[in-house]
């Protein structure tokens, strides 16, 4: 009898958390603004008919080498302590200064999440950039991810940042179609891209520059094709403006010519590929063009830690420039995996005469 009670408290403790995460879950607007977090003085500059931009998934400073992840069939939930998070924020911040960027585009930056011991990364960042503009879109607010039971993910508090020499008009955070069923959808992410809008020498025509992070993990890519459509219509819709356009971030998704050879031999199993998607044929617009390294890989699977030529590798960061935009020359900075999952991608692109 004792067994049938404790059974019915434990599934009405289950259910009561189920639903206090539920009815206290982060229910972002369809579209918000966002300010500028720096407020300090920024030196004039000449609106700009080039710009150079680097866009990298920084997997939150717990993703270097030794790290493994759970949904990609490793162990870990958490980095293995502080000071690897420590080490590996330190790397990025000296990449992101020596790259030296007009526009930096940024995924999965913490500001407060046990996984990443509470380290602002957000704040260190932004630091780092005095005499830049800072906009931050949160798309990971969790009060406790309980998986692994193992080594939880507990609090997360987690998104996509874009710092940039120039003022913004307006920047709009969008939130992407598309979601998990529920429970589970409670613990994921509300992926999301921001709009910043920079003046150009050109009136009434502006630098559109659209930071991304699609959804992983989906079966099917189901949501990454809604998501893709909503990205094309919105990009299509502000260049039939006259807008100048660039998107820039973390597509979760093979970019066009990337096959599963591309980058050789490995050893990853199908089963930890499971999330792998192409990009939908004929989904890129006519004139339109793609921004990569074919030569630098941008992405490697957690299965386990890195090892070279066992993990498998591939291209899902990049760049899209619309039709009336020049893309002048185009990096991958192949940093071996070393402080995160992804490799940087540079790009500079100029207006069209």
């Amino acid at each position: 009898m004792w067994i049938i009670v404790l059974v019915g408290l434990l599934i009405c403790f289950g259910g009561s958390l189920l639903l206090y995460f539920t009815v206290t879950a982060y229910k972002p607007e369809s579209q918000l603004y966002i300010s500028n977090l720096s407020d300090k003085p920024k030196p004039e500059l000449s609106l700009p008919t080039d710009l150079k931009l680097l866009t990298w998934n920084i997997g939150y400073g717990g993703l270097g080498t030794k790290a493994d992840f759970i949904m990609e069939g490793g162990k870990m939930g958490v980095p293995e302590g502080h000071d690897d998070v420590e080490r590996n924020l330190r790397a990025i911040e000296s990449v992101l200064k020596d790259s030296v960027a007009d526009i930096y585009l940024l995924q999965e930056v913490e500001r407060a999440s046990s996984r990443t011991f509470d380290i602002n990364e957000l704040n260190r960042i932004t630091t780092r950039f005095p005499d830049y503009f800072s906009w931050f879109a949160p798309n990971f607010k969790v009060q406790y991810v309980p998986s692994p039971i193992s080594d939880p993910i507990g609090r997360v508090d987690s998104g996509i940042l874009t710092l940039g020499r120039w003022d913004t008009p307006a920047t709009i955070r969008y939130q992407l179609p598309g979601e998990f069923p529920w429970p589970t959808r409670i613990f994921h992410l509300k992926r999301c891209l921001t709009l910043a809008r920079f003046k150009s020498p050109v009136e009434n025509r502006d630098w559109c520059v659209i930071n991304l992070h699609l959804s992983a993990y989906d079966k099917g890519a189901t949501l990454r094709k809604q998501q893709l459509k909503f990205v094309k219509n919105l990009m299509l819709q502000l260049y039939d403006q006259g807008h100048y356009v660039v998107l820039g971030g973390d597509w979760n998704t093979m970019l066009p010519g990337i096959a599963m050879d591309t980058f050789g031999a490995y050893t990853t199993s199908k089963k930890s590929l499971f999330w792998l998607a192409y990009l939908p044929e004929n989904w890129t617009p006519k004139e339109w063009q793609w921004g990569f390294d074919k030569g630098v890989p941008t992405c490697r699977t957690l299965e386990q830690p890195y090892v070279q030529n066992q993990n498998f590798t591939t291209i899902i960061d990049g760049f899209l420039i619309s039709p009336n935009v020049d893309l002048i020359e185009v990096k991958g900075l192949d940093l071996g995996f070393e402080n995160s999952d992804h490799n940087p991608v540079m790009a500079r692109v100029r207006l069209k005469e």
